[in-house]
């Protein structure tokens, strides 16, 4: 757990910085976007599942199996189509990251879809929450549910190692942001900042495509999806207040982008 504390408060100190990207969330991960992998990620979108997309959907190039596949604002399935906001690549370590919305973006164009109704504790109302609190910028936008129990979130997502060709698990955290004014007079802007970790308890199976290696599956019916939530320092970008054990499943496909 000291690791994955480390990564996720890093992950969090750097947003303070204005010239970083949402793919450089460690200082030893900053590097040219060259080295970065495009990635479209699809979600199951299961009657069952926790985690699940917007229902956006995209152009059908872009758009996969559901038409709502995440796509990095950099993918050439665009084409003449204005790009979204989105990132979504794998990192020089393989590492999977997903961030629906840009750091510094005032009205995000997608997001991801969490019930957490599946538990004893109880439900948050994680997206109302955010859209009142101390230090928020006034003028962004952000989307909630009137289920109590399922929030519309603006996250990054992280599945560690997930593209290593010999993975057979991975890490998945969750890092939940909410839209911080920050600056002064000219320099105010909107920063996505993270307010609620979510931690994957156990390891998530990754699953390869037996004909596309390129392709991989991160969580399966068989594993063990209970996530810890936590409320973040904003002083110091720790893990603060535990708030409660949810069970979260998925399945998330991930096809790189063929180099151009």
């Amino acid at each position: 757990m000291d690791n994955r504390k480390t990564t996720l408060m890093i992950a969090l100190a750097l947003l303070v910085t204005p010239c970083l990207t949402a793919g450089s969330a460690q200082a030893k991960r900053k590097k040219p976007p060259s080295q970065d992998t495009l990635v479209r990620g699809e979600f199951r979108d299961a009657l069952t599942d926790a985690i699940t997309s917007d229902g956006i959907f995209l152009p059908y190039a872009c758009g996969g199996v559901s038409g709502h596949t995440y796509v990095d604002r950099e993918d050439p399935c665009y084409g003449a189509e204005d790009a979204l906001n989105t990132v979504s690549k794998v990192w020089e370590d393989e590492t999977y990251f997903l961030r629906p919305v840009t750091t510094n973006a005032l009205e995000p164009d997608r997001w991801l879809v969490l019930d957490f109704s599946n538990t004893v504790d109880d439900c948050l109302g994680l997206d109302t929450q955010l859209k009142d609190y101390e230090g928020r910028d006034p003028d962004a936008v952000s989307y909630e549910d009137s289920d109590p129990c399922v929030d519309y979130l603006e996250v990054r997502f992280f599945a560690k190692d997930a593209f290593k060709p010999s993975a057979l698990k991975t890490e998945v955290d969750i890092i939940i942001d909410g839209p911080d004014l920050v600056g002064k007079g000219r320099n105010q802007r909107t920063q996505w900042t993270g307010k609620y970790y979510l931690e994957f308890v156990n390891l998530l199976t990754v699953t390869q495509h037996p004909t596309d290696p390129d392709t991989l599956t991160v969580g399966t019916d068989g594993d063990d999806f209970r996530a810890e939530l936590w409320t973040v320092n904003q002083k110091n970008g720790r893990r603060e207040d535990p708030l409660g054990l949810y069970t979260m499943p998925f399945e998330l496909t991930l096809t790189r982008v063929p180099q151009q």
